[in-house]
Protein backbone atom coordinates (compact mmCIF):
# COMPACT_ATOMS: atom_id res chain seq x y z
CA UNK A 1 0.00 0.00 0.00
CA UNK A 2 1.13 3.58 -0.73
CA UNK A 3 1.84 5.82 2.27
CA UNK A 4 -0.89 8.10 1.08
CA UNK A 5 -3.55 5.09 1.40
CA UNK A 6 -2.24 4.08 4.35
CA UNK A 7 -3.01 7.52 5.99
CA UNK A 8 -6.40 7.47 4.37
CA UNK A 9 -7.26 4.03 6.36
CA UNK A 10 -6.15 4.78 9.80
CA UNK A 11 -7.94 8.03 9.28
CA UNK A 12 -11.17 6.54 7.96
CA UNK A 13 -10.67 4.09 10.93
CA UNK A 14 -9.97 6.36 13.67
CA UNK A 15 -13.32 8.44 12.83
CA UNK A 16 -15.31 5.41 13.11
CA UNK A 17 -14.05 4.71 16.41
CA UNK A 18 -13.98 8.27 18.01
CA UNK A 19 -17.94 7.98 16.66
CA UNK A 20 -18.20 4.48 17.88
CA UNK A 21 -17.25 5.75 21.18
CA UNK A 22 -19.81 8.89 21.36
CA UNK A 23 -22.87 6.48 19.66
CA UNK A 24 -24.44 6.47 23.40
CA UNK A 25 -23.32 10.08 24.38
CA UNK A 26 -26.69 13.10 24.14
CA UNK A 27 -23.71 15.61 24.51
CA UNK A 28 -20.81 14.73 22.87
CA UNK A 29 -17.95 15.25 24.53
CA UNK A 30 -14.33 13.68 23.31
CA UNK A 31 -12.39 12.38 25.79
CA UNK A 32 -8.90 13.47 26.45
CA UNK A 33 -7.30 10.33 24.40
CA UNK A 34 -9.36 10.58 21.71
CA UNK A 35 -8.23 14.21 21.59
CA UNK A 36 -4.75 13.12 21.38
CA UNK A 37 -5.27 10.64 18.83
CA UNK A 38 -7.35 13.27 17.02
CA UNK A 39 -4.12 15.43 16.58
CA UNK A 40 -1.95 12.83 16.16
CA UNK A 41 -3.42 11.23 13.02
CA UNK A 42 -5.28 14.85 11.78
CA UNK A 43 -3.15 17.26 13.27
CA UNK A 44 -6.22 19.18 14.49
CA UNK A 45 -9.94 18.77 15.39
CA UNK A 46 -10.52 21.17 12.46
CA UNK A 47 -9.21 18.76 10.07
CA UNK A 48 -11.03 15.59 11.98
CA UNK A 49 -13.82 17.50 12.02
CA UNK A 50 -14.21 18.48 8.10
CA UNK A 51 -13.57 14.78 7.63
CA UNK A 52 -16.75 13.96 9.89
CA UNK A 53 -18.93 16.26 8.03
CA UNK A 54 -17.31 15.38 4.83
CA UNK A 55 -18.48 11.79 5.77
CA UNK A 56 -21.70 12.73 6.65
CA UNK A 57 -21.82 14.52 3.33
CA UNK A 58 -21.13 11.38 1.27
CA UNK A 59 -23.84 9.75 2.76
CA UNK A 60 -26.19 12.07 2.22
CA UNK A 61 -25.03 13.15 -1.00
CA UNK A 62 -25.32 8.91 -1.97
CA UNK A 63 -29.19 8.74 -1.30
CA UNK A 64 -30.12 12.35 -2.01
CA UNK A 65 -28.66 11.28 -5.77
CA UNK A 66 -31.85 9.08 -5.57
CA UNK A 67 -34.52 11.12 -4.50
CA UNK A 68 -33.43 12.86 -7.66
CA UNK A 69 -34.05 10.48 -10.18
CA UNK A 70 -37.60 10.41 -8.87
CA UNK A 71 -39.64 13.07 -9.64
CA UNK A 72 -41.44 13.94 -6.56
CA UNK A 73 -43.44 17.08 -6.01
CA UNK A 74 -42.41 16.84 -2.04
CA UNK A 75 -39.14 16.87 -3.15
CA UNK A 76 -38.63 19.50 -0.60
CA UNK A 77 -39.99 17.23 2.46
CA UNK A 78 -38.27 14.32 1.31
CA UNK A 79 -34.98 15.93 1.28
CA UNK A 80 -35.89 16.93 5.15
CA UNK A 81 -36.37 13.10 5.72
CA UNK A 82 -33.38 12.11 4.38
CA UNK A 83 -31.59 14.56 6.55
CA UNK A 84 -33.80 12.87 9.67
CA UNK A 85 -33.63 9.81 8.86
CA UNK A 86 -29.79 9.69 7.95
CA UNK A 87 -29.78 11.90 11.66
CA UNK A 88 -31.18 8.50 13.43
CA UNK A 89 -28.97 6.26 11.39
CA UNK A 90 -25.24 8.30 12.31
CA UNK A 91 -26.52 10.31 15.36
CA UNK A 92 -22.91 10.07 16.89
CA UNK A 93 -21.92 12.07 13.53
CA UNK A 94 -24.67 14.02 13.61
CA UNK A 95 -24.34 15.71 17.11
CA UNK A 96 -20.84 16.12 16.95
CA UNK A 97 -21.21 18.24 13.98
CA UNK A 98 -23.75 20.18 15.65
CA UNK A 99 -21.95 20.10 18.72
CA UNK A 100 -19.06 21.90 16.73
CA UNK A 101 -21.16 24.05 14.14
CA UNK A 102 -20.19 27.13 14.83
CA UNK A 103 -16.15 26.57 14.42
CA UNK A 104 -15.53 27.96 10.80
CA UNK A 105 -14.26 25.18 8.83
CA UNK A 106 -17.41 23.71 9.55
CA UNK A 107 -19.83 26.36 8.64
CA UNK A 108 -18.14 27.22 5.63
CA UNK A 109 -18.85 23.28 4.62
CA UNK A 110 -22.16 23.77 5.64
CA UNK A 111 -22.88 26.43 3.83
CA UNK A 112 -20.99 25.02 0.71
CA UNK A 113 -23.53 22.13 0.87
CA UNK A 114 -26.74 24.82 1.56
CA UNK A 115 -25.98 26.07 -1.46
CA UNK A 116 -25.49 23.23 -3.41
CA UNK A 117 -28.42 21.42 -2.17
CA UNK A 118 -30.60 24.68 -2.88
CA UNK A 119 -29.29 25.07 -6.10
CA UNK A 120 -30.12 21.20 -7.05
CA UNK A 121 -33.88 20.77 -5.64
CA UNK A 122 -34.87 23.96 -4.12
CA UNK A 123 -34.79 22.98 -0.98
CA UNK A 124 -32.87 25.04 1.89
CA UNK A 125 -31.50 22.78 4.86
CA UNK A 126 -31.74 25.99 6.16
CA UNK A 127 -35.59 25.97 6.72
CA UNK A 128 -35.71 22.87 7.50
CA UNK A 129 -32.86 22.43 10.93
CA UNK A 130 -34.87 25.80 11.75
CA UNK A 131 -38.50 24.03 11.62
CA UNK A 132 -36.75 20.69 13.63
CA UNK A 133 -35.23 23.67 15.92
CA UNK A 134 -39.04 24.68 16.74
CA UNK A 135 -40.72 21.21 17.49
Amino acid sequence: MTEAWERARRRRQLTHAVLDGLVDQRNPVLTHAQCASIEAEFGDLDSFLGEVQAYWYRAFDARLDQLLAEDDPELGARVDALWQALSREQPAARRLLDAYADRPTLRAGQEHHRQRLLTATGADQEFFRKQRAMT
